[in-house]
């Protein structure tokens, strides 16, 4: 059973690879798709990173802020699977149990001042932040999506992910743009 979830996982993980690596290469990016593109990145985030006592929780859950573009479609993931557990979606208005995330997305149109406020309210916690919004690394999120050359692609700082217990998977930092804190 172990080496069939092993074989499964690599397989996962070459699609994941190829899909990140190609994604947008021969589509206009338009706002539909820059929301699947990112929702496709956070699935691919939650099914590629080991979260501590991940065995202990029953579903795999994306926070996303209310007013954020992603709050829109809560069912957009449903019936996906991410390390053998339900994906779910929840918007919140205030982090008022960030344990109940595995990562938290934070829309770019958030002012700078609440993404501040998240992620003091999660820091040390478990749960990977990610992000649209420039100099988001900077504030110390852990993942910056980014929309260049007409392509989605991510920056990730390590020492923030280490830091709240988290590992990410070596081939997704492979085809990371950028990766702070080697």
């Amino acid at each position: 059973m172990r080496r069939l979830y092993r074989s499964l996982n690599r397989t996962g993980l070459v699609a994941l690879i190829c899909l990140l690596s190609h994604v947008g290469a021969a589509v206009a990016v338009s706002a539909s798709s820059i929301e699947e593109l990112t929702l496709a990145y956070l699935y691919n985030f939650l099914k590629f990173t080991e979260w501590p006592a991940v065995d202990s929780i029953n579903e795999m859950t994306i926070c996303v802020s209310k007013a954020g573009r992603l709050a829109a479609n809560p069912d957009a993931l449903a019936g996906r699977l991410a390390q053998n557990k339900k994906v779910v979606i929840k918007s919140l208005d205030t982090l008022k149990d960030p344990r109940t995330c595995q990562i938290l997305f934070l829309d770019q149109t958030e002012n700078s001042l609440n993404i501040s406020q998240w992620l003091k309210q999660t820091e040390k916690l478990p749960i990977l932040t990610v992000s649209d919004k420039p100099d988001f690394l900077d504030m110390g999120g852990m993942i910056m999506l980014i929309e260049a050359d007409n392509r989605l692609q991510f920056e990730v700082d390590l020492t923030g992910v280490r830091n709240a217990g988290l590992n990410l998977n070596s081939q997704v930092l492979k085809i990371a743009r950028d990766v702070r804190g080697k």
